[in-house]
């Protein structure tokens, strides 16, 4: 949602599950490429971060590493 509001906030003309599947797609794309694949290592820390302000983001990230 936040790259579709992106969008809309540039004015571009878009809808929500086109972003959706341009992203779906890219993630796949990103993973299954032959060099530098797109992988989450092991014991990596994982944020969602689509309902999270900068600010939770970052309180989160602190929370960890402390």
């Amino acid at each position: 949602k936040r790259r579709y509001q992106e969008l809309l906030d540039q004015r571009k003309q878009c809808n929500l599950e086109e972003v959706l599947s341009q992203l779906k797609a890219r993630d796949q794309r990103d993973t299954e490429r032959n060099t530098a694949p797109l992988i989450i290592p092991e014991g990596a820390l994982e944020i969602d971060t689509s309902y999270l302000s900068p600010e939770e983001i970052m309180d989160k990230i602190i929370k960890f590493i402390t």
